[in-house]
């Protein structure tokens, strides 16, 4: 799964044409995090996922009681199976 949210967040960055630095820059992150991020080389807090999907240009919304569907992750990013 997590694997799978790092390569959404790249499909996210470059679906709208943006840079890893320009998403580092608007998150207040560096373009390393941003890579790691996306590579899943290290664990991602919650605030530093927060930060990228704004930058992005979507809200995380979570509901820690129960995982959400695929249809909901790829609602809020925004792409289909």
């Amino acid at each position: 799964m997590t694997r799978h949210l790092g390569e959404r967040l790249r499909e996210a960055r470059r679906s709208r044409g943006l840079t890893q630095q320009q998403v580092a820059d608007r998150a207040g992150l560096s373009r390393k995090q941003i890579i790691q991020i996306e590579q899943v080389v290290r664990r991602v807090s919650i605030d530093d996922y927060s930060r990228v999907v704004s930058a992005l240009g979507h809200d995380l919304t979570l509901d820690v009681a129960r995982r959400p569907t695929l249809d909901e992750v790829q609602a809020m990013f925004g792409t289909g199976a």
